[in-house]
């Protein structure tokens, strides 16, 4: 298997919050491999077409055991290394989200929560 190719597994299942459930691991990959199977999206980032086979979630939670959390952090600090050198990030602004969401919520419905 390309390590590219689950690194940017890994990178869709961060960037759109794929891992955020608390399940084992191997319960994560299967719900990220079986996104990335109806997604056209993230197939097409990852150079598959649509009738190509994915990679399974045995794959991802072998290679994790195998590459440990410290390559994660080498190849993020070497992406953004290589943004700052093609002036893709400067590093001295940080743009957040902050836009506002009317929720439709009684206030009646609060409750006090005594911890």
């Amino acid at each position: 298997m390309d390590p590219v190719v689950i690194f940017k597994m890994w990178l869709i299942g961060h960037l759109f919050d794929i891992f955020s459930e608390r399940k084992p691991r191997q319960r994560r990959d299967l719900r990220l491999v079986g996104e990335i199977q109806l997604n056209l999206g993230y197939r097409w980032f990852l150079g598959y077409d649509y009738d190509d086979s994915i990679p399974t979630h045995s794959v991802l939670s072998k290679a994790r055991r195998r590459f440990g959390p410290k390559i994660f952090r080498e190849v993020f600090e070497y992406m953004v290394l290589r943004c700052q050198e093609a002036s893709l990030v400067g590093g001295e602004t940080v743009f957040v989200d902050s836009s506002t969401v009317p929720a439709n919520v009684s206030l009646d419905s609060i409750v006090p929560v005594i911890l």
